[in-house]
C-alpha cells in the first residue's frame, strides 16, 4: 500500500510512534514531579522528593533507552527554563 502523506514520507510510522512515546512520558514526568512530591521541611533551603524519575525509567525499560534519554533530557531542559528556583537574581548596581 503505498501512501503520500507528508508525514509519512519525512518520519517513518516507528519515529512518530517514538516521538509520541516520548511525549507521554515528558507529561507523566512533570505531573508526578510538580504534583506527588514531599517536602523536606529538615533541609536548610527546603528540599523535597518526588516521583518523577519513575516514569523515565519506566519507559527507557519498557520501550529503549532512546525513548527514555530523549524524555529524560527534554524534561530536564524544561524544569530548568520553567523552575522558579533557578531564575537568577541580578544585584543592583550603583
Amino acid at each position: 500500500m503505498k501512501t503520500n502523506s507528508v508525514t509519512e514520507k519525512t518520519f517513518g510510522r516507528e519515529q512518530i510512534i517514538r516521538i509520541v512515546i516520548a511525549a507521554i512520558a515528558i507529561a507523566l514526568t512533570y505531573v508526578f514531579t510538580a504534583f506527588v512530591n514531599i517536602t523536606l521541611p529538615i533541609a536548610i533551603n527546603g528540599g523535597l522528593i518526588h516521583l518523577g524519575n519513575v516514569p523515565l525509567f519506566l519507559f527507557a525499560i519498557l520501550f529503549g533507552k532512546k525513548v527514555g534519554a530523549l524524555a529524560g533530557e527534554t524534561f530536564t531542559t524544561f524544569s530548568f527554563k520553567l523552575s522558579p528556583s533557578l531564575v537568577p537574581i541580578s544585584t543592583p548596581t550603583i
